[in-house]
């Protein structure tokens, strides 16, 4: 599965620098956290959570079902640390926010298709 996970993680990164955002880290973790993506664009901080389902769902499953309160406070958590420990100027960021990457196979498993959620929660 985690082959499917890289795969899915590369074409998120991806669809991000195709619209002129810059992924800084992949992976972020630490013992009670990880981020799949951290990237930027303009002067916002974008802290990104990748979810992947088998098939698109009939009825969107629910922010509760895919970012339970746990994995909300995990990537809070994971975001706080890496804005401590990091190297980057943090000085031209005016935002600061939590994103979903929401990614299925397209018909006959040839690629992915994507809906991205910005801002999720806060």
């Amino acid at each position: 599965m985690r082959q499917v996970g890289d795969k899915v993680e590369e074409f998120v990164a991806s669809h991000l620098q195709a619209r002129g955002w810059e992924i800084i880290r992949r992976n972020y973790q630490g013992r009670a956290f990880e981020i799949d993506l951290i990237a930027s664009g303009g002067a916002t901080l974008a802290f990104v959570e990748v979810k992947f389902r088998k098939r698109f769902p009939e009825i969107w499953p629910g922010l509760r079902v895919l970012l339970p309160v746990a994995k909300k406070r995990a990537m809070r958590h994971g975001a706080a640390h890496f804005l401590s420990c990091t190297s980057l100027n943090l000085a031209g960021f005016e935002n600061f926010r939590y994103d979903l990457a929401f990614v299925t196979p397209v018909l006959a498993g040839q690629g992915f298709r994507l809906k991205y959620y910005p801002g999720i929660f806060s």
